[in-house]
This record gives structure tokens, C-alpha cells and sequence, in this order.
């Protein structure tokens, strides 16, 4: 069974042969791979004792490193391209079927270097360094703090375009069960007072608007309000 390593779009590992022909075009090859794996311990000294704790904090990214050869007709086009992804300096895709690093799927290029064997023609050879690359856990939010709470509170206070009034009589007191009449251009609603004569009407468009009661004793008491955008007046 055939090796393979693909690095971003690229085949390192590859026989390209022309269609037509059968004429080989390139062929790419891989050796000398070596892998690193290691972890991070830290030992921590027991004061007045001899013995000593290790904390394991992790493993640390694999490193790749392999020498590979590039020959045929085609072979500055893959040169460029493996010279172009070096230069990019970002995580590219990586897979593998080599046992301890098949479950790297992303590096970083750390090292290149690229020879032009003297006296052959389309044939270079190649030594690179791989580190694998593990995107940064997300950043925890903090919890919004009471002024933050507080802010956000009146934001959303600020949004709601109600109209809200009480009714009361000469002493008074709060009138209930009584009909307050809302009329403007956007709109028109009837309402009652609860039990302490307040009365509301949500989400109305912006706009002035005449409140009338319709009780007796109410028949020339009248008032305006207005809705703007953030809330009512």
C-alpha cells in the first residue's frame, strides 16, 4: 500500500502521467520522515522532602519534518505552489495515512528549503518542517456586570413605545373599570382602568395622540400624548 501525505491541495506523494501518452509528467516523493511527539510535565519540588510532583499540562503540537524529491516536465508547478504555501504563513490541511500523525489535520510550515540538484534538469529535492497547528480554545465571556445589566435594562425600556396613564377623580382616588379612548392618525384603541386606574396601550406607531375618558364628569377632560421612536411622551 502506497504512503500518502496532502498538504493543503498539493500530493506530496504522487505519480502524474500523461493521459494521452502514458508519458510521465512528475513524479513526488517523500523520506527521512520523522515526527516528534512529546508532552509538557512540570515537576514541582515538595519543600522539606526529596520526592517530587509531575503535572501533565498537555500535549504539545506534533512536529513533521521529511525530505521530499520533485522530478518530470511539471515539476516547477508544484515547486511554486509549495514554495507559495510556505510564504502564505497560515494553518493549511494536512492529511496523513502515517500512524502516529494521522490525526493532524492542520500546520503551519515552519521550515523550507528547496535545492536545485545541479546537472539535472526538473529535478529538485526539498527538506520541510511541519508543526501542527490547534486552534485557541474560545475566550470565556464574563458575565455582564450590574451597571452593564442596568444599561441594558433601560436600552430595552427605552424600546418600547407604550402609551400608559392613570384616571382619577376629584379626590383623587383611582377611577376603575372606566373607558379611556386613544384616537390618532395611526390609529385608534379603547381601554378600561384596573383596579388602581391605570390603563396602557403596547406597541403603538409613532405618532400624536388624544386620550379622552368616557365617563361623566370626564366629558371635557382631555390629553395628548406622543410616540417617538425610543419611547412615548
Amino acid at each position: 500500500m502506497r504512503m500518502s501525505i496532502k498538504l493543503d491541495d498539493l500530493e506530496l506523494i504522487k505519480r502524474v502521467d500523461d493521459p494521452q501518452t502514458r508519458v510521465v509528467k512528475e513524479i513526488r516523493n517523500v523520506y527521512n520522515i520523522t515526527t516528534s511527539n512529546r508532552r509538557k510535565v512540570v515537576e514541582h519540588k515538595i519543600p522539606s522532602s526529596e520526592g517530587s510532583i509531575l503535572s501533565d499540562l498537555g500535549r504539545i503540537p506534533v512536529r513533521i519534518s521529511f525530505d521530499g524529491e520533485f522530478q518530470g516536465p511539471d515539476t516547477k508547478t508544484s515547486l511554486e505552489s509549495l514554495r507559495a504555501k510556505f510564504k502564505i504563513g497560515k494553518p493549511l490541511p494536512f492529511s496523513s495515512d502515517i500512524t502516529n500523525i494521522a490525526d493532524v489535520n492542520q500546520v503551519l510550515i515552519e521550515e523550507l528549503h528547496i535545492n536545485d540538484i545541479g546537472g539535472m534538469p526538473n529535478r529538485y529535492n526539498y527538506s520541510i518542517v511541519l508543526r501542527e497547528y490547534r486552534p485557541p480554545p474560545p475566550q470565556a465571556q464574563a458575565p455582564p456586570s450590574q451597571e452593564e445589566q442596568a444599561q441594558e435594562e433601560v436600552k430595552k425600556e427605552s424600546e418600547i413605545d407604550d402609551i400608559r396613564g392613570r384616571v382619577l377623580d376629584a379626590e383623587g382616588k383611582p377611577v376603575k373599570d372606566v373607558k379611556v379612548k386613544i384616537k390618532g392618525d395611526n390609529g385608534e384603541w379603547e381601554v378600561k382602568t384596573d383596579e388602581e386606574g391605570y390603563y396602557e396601550v403596547l406597541d403603538v406607531p409613532e405618532g400624536k395622540y388624544e386620550i379622552t375618558v368616557d365617563a361623566e364628569g370626564y366629558e371635557d377632560v382631555k390629553a395628548e400624548a406622543e410616540v417617538k421612536k425610543g419611547g412615548a411622551e
